[in-house]
């Protein structure tokens, strides 16, 4: 797994803007929102808690205590479902944007007789970084 969002490289306090000190609760959220989505308009803070814990695996209660930061070692497992949920919705999020632009690829090389083949071939590795930004996807 990257170490895109391992949480025991995550900070336990955190400085914002105004250089006030608040705990690593919002970096636990962020987890959270990189896991299972924003939340949606028709939500509340306890219902998308509770779809992100069902979608991770975990009970109601340890994604309430990771979202307000109660719980965010790398020791622990709710932590570790929440990191391995946002690493595979990143990697699906990377894929799907590569096969997207590929399909916009083929369209513009089909109508584009003024691509030659080293910008044909420059664009195709774009995708194929894209692709291989989170590894291969795991369905």
């Amino acid at each position: 797994m990257s170490e895109l969002f391992h949480a025991g490289n995550l900070p336990h306090r955190s400085v914002d803007f105004t250089g006030k000190i608040f705990r690593g609760e919002s970096v636990m959220r962020s987890l959270i929102v990189a896991a299972a989505g924003p939340r949606l308009d028709t939500d509340t803070r306890e219902t998308w808690l509770r779809r992100a814990a069902d979608l991770v695996g975990v009970s109601f209660r340890q994604a309430r205590a990771v979202y307000y930061g109660e719980i965010s070692g790398p020791n622990c497992e709710a932590v570790r479902k929440f990191e391995e949920a946002a690493e595979r919705r990143a990697r699906e999020g990377a894929a799907d944007l590569a096969d997207k632009f590929e399909s916009l690829l083929g369209q513009l090389v089909q109508g584009a007789a003024f691509l030659d083949r080293s910008e044909m071939d420059a664009l195709h590795r774009v995708a194929d970084k894209l692709r291989s930004a989170y590894g291969p996807r795991q369905d």
